[in-house]
């Protein structure tokens, strides 16, 4: 939990103005998230829990690799998530969080407007990350 609270603030003292808060941002859909699940089944709530989870992690994982990525052209992003062997196994848990929201919106179609967000915040952290 600690190394996320740093992850946190390295992509706070990162980012632009006109850039959201990652940490507001991830704060506000786990707020969000909170709301939805007070009114869903205990098997649907479960699995929008699992899917919050990883979105967060995918969230902090992508910063992660994208600090220590170094980028051979001047889209360090579009170059890790295309061409690096880094980035394969992080473009797969996106698509399968992807897919997992698409299927869980048919009973919470909250799912993939939070996706969706959660999915912005990623893009945030990898571009975050590439930032020296």
């Amino acid at each position: 939990m600690k190394q996320d609270q740093n992850w946190l603030a390295e992509m706070e003292s990162r980012r632009r103005d006109d850039e959201p808060s990652p940490g507001q941002e991830m704060a506000a859909l786990m707020r969000r998230t909170d709301e939805v699940l007070k009114r869903l089944s205990p098997k649907d709530g479960a699995k929008l829990r699992e899917l919050s989870a990883g979105w967060r992690e995918l969230v902090l994982a992508g910063y992660a690799l994208s600090c220590g990525y170094a980028p051979h052209t001047a889209d360090g992003v579009g170059e890790l998530l295309t061409a690096a062997p880094e980035g394969t196994a992080w473009r797969a848990e996106n698509l399968r969080l992807t897919r997992a929201a698409e299927a869980l919106a048919d009973t919470v179609p909250e799912a993939l407007p939070l996706s969706d967000r959660w999915d912005d915040l990623c893009t945030l952290a990898l571009v975050l990350g590439q930032r020296r």
